[in-house]
């Protein structure tokens, strides 16, 4: 369920690039259907660990920080397909969110196989996504700057996915 909930999330962050660039309205608004789809999932692993659980070991405790995490990532992006939906493409942005997915896929793919590059990739991008970011911000209006604080949340998140791994780097002498 916990990797049904990171495939739906997978999607809906590249529904956002990819209805935004062919301005599929529609599309964008319906980002919030498939957070309702994550929410059962995720709700479901937070349930089946408290069910499980005895005691809550620090293991356990990641594994619920970074469901709820994912649960927050749903609710982010549904937020920003609404605001991509209410304007105009713009590339500066379409390249942060083309990032943002591609720092998504690797941290998803590290989470099930944590490899040192991936982790690295990972983090080099979040900060190259950050100047982005920055650099954007200087010229964006109202509504693009809701946009950018969106993209850097929901990036700030997917981050965490990453972060919380990286005790296995120990294992492979990083």
């Amino acid at each position: 369920m916990l990797r049904r909930g990171f495939l739906t999330l997978l999607d809906m962050a590249r529904t956002c690039q990819d209805a935004w660039v062919k301005k599929d309205k529609k599309s964008l608004e319906n980002i919030a259907l498939q957070d309702m789809s994550v929410n059962k999932f995720l709700y479901y692993c937070l349930r089946h660990l408290n069910k499980s659980a005895q005691t809550m070991s620090f293991g356990m405790s990641i594994l619920y920080y970074l469901i709820e995490s994912l649960e927050d990532l749903g609710d982010e992006l549904k937020v920003l397909g609404k605001i991509l939906a209410a304007i105009k493409p713009k590339t500066d942005i379409l390249s942060i969110i083309k990032k943002m997915n591609e720092m998504f896929r690797i941290s998803y793919e590290y989470f099930y196989k944590p490899e040192k590059e991936n982790a690295v990739r990972a983090f080099l991008l979040s900060k190259e996504i950050s100047k982005l970011i920055g650099e954007s911000l200087q010229t964006a209006k109202s509504d693009e700057i809701r946009a950018l604080i969106s993209i850097d949340f929901s990036t700030r998140i997917i981050y965490h996915i990453t972060t919380m791994r990286l005790d296995t780097l120990k294992g492979m002498g990083g």
